[in-house]
């Protein structure tokens, strides 16, 4: 998570969800900075600071995956872990075969980007994030979105710089189907808690 404490607000951060776009606008934009700027914290692992209201995006599952797939297969960060991690991936195959061994493989579905969104935000198996928005790839309305939280202008930069890096279209059934099973909670969620 991080935090401003002079807005009175937390964004907990959820890997593949604008987590690094939102973060480095509040660090670059917002005044008393508490918390994370790299990395991911399940909230279940930090203390909220008193009077700050926490806020996130959830990501349709399969767009997330193929985001995920996309990345970590053109290399990922600079980490090691995650150079090695993509070399795994490019083993496998394709985004369509790594989502038919997701729920069988632990090196898959353990990993950092891979793990369901309901595990950053449930505490005790309840929603403990005060707002949820649905993720879109369009930084003009989630710039608005957290312009209504802060209370002025916010604008963040270009949140995904191609469509296609999130497509999910092209996978086949099987995959969407292994994909729907390993995030049922995920689509749970979303369908109950975001609103577009």
């Amino acid at each position: 998570m991080i935090a401003s404490l002079s807005d009175k607000l937390g964004f907990i951060k959820i890997p593949k969800n604008a987590s690094s776009s939102v973060a480095n606008w509040m660090h670059n934009n917002c005044d008393q900075i508490v918390g994370e700027l790299m990395g991911h914290q399940a909230l279940a692992s930090i203390t909220v600071p008193e009077g700050v209201k926490t806020f996130c995006f959830l990501r349709d599952p399969a767009e997330r995956f193929v985001s995920a797939c996309r990345w970590l297969l053109r290399g990922g960060s600079n980490s090691e872990i995650e150079g090695a991690f993509g070399g795994y991936l490019r083993g496998i195959g394709d985004e369509s075969q790594i989502a038919e061994v997701l729920a069988s493989d632990l090196k898959v579905s353990g990993y950092l980007h891979f793990i369901p969104q309901t595990f950053w935000i449930l505490i005790n198996g309840k929603v403990a994030v005060d707002y949820l928005f649905p993720y879109r790839n369009d930084s003009a309305w989630m710039s608005g979105v957290l312009s209504g939280l802060i209370k002025r202008n916010a604008t963040l930069p270009e949140i995904n710089a191609s469509a296609s890096r999130s497509d999910a279209s092209a996978l086949t059934p099987n995959a969407l189907k292994a994909i729907q099973e390993f995030y049922a909670e995920d689509y749970q969620l979303i369908t109950r808690y975001t609103k577009t």
